[in-house]
């Protein structure tokens, strides 16, 4: 990924990552503002920065697909950018609804998030991908 939005659609997930890890959610099971009456203040700011990275993580791969890297770069992360999106909507469904399922989801989300920057960590030294 290469070009000012790609800077700042990374520049956004780190900071998003930094407050939501520096400003924890006042529960374990992470109230949601809006909806569980013992949500607080802080809840919301977590929320807030944890959405941000996770639209943000999406993105990436997306942006990544329509780039000017390898094609097979571009397919990889076209791949990944599937998964991601249906990761993202599967989480907020399964959260949105207090489904049991909603730890699996976000692992699936996860995993396609992570996986994809590893591919790209590694396009990017094989020098696969443009800067």
């Amino acid at each position: 990924m290469r070009g000012a939005g790609a800077t700042l659609l990374t520049r956004v997930c780190g900071i998003g990552v930094l407050i939501a890890g520096l400003v924890p959610a006042s529960a374990p099971d992470c109230p949601r503002p809006g909806v569980d009456p013992e949500a607080r203040r802080i809840d919301t700011i977590h929320t807030l920065a944890s959405v941000a990275t996770f639209v943000g993580w999406t993105a990436r791969p997306i942006v990544a697909s329509r780039g000017e890297a390898r094609r097979w770069f571009r397919r990889v992360s076209a791949v990944f950018a599937v998964t991601s999106v249906l990761g993202l909507v599967f989480a907020g469904v399964t959260t949105q609804r207090n489904s049991a399922q909603r730890g699996i989801a976000q692992r699936v989300f996860l995993v396609s998030v992570f996986g994809w920057q590893l591919i790209a960590s590694l396009a990017r030294a094989a020098g696969d991908q443009p800067e």
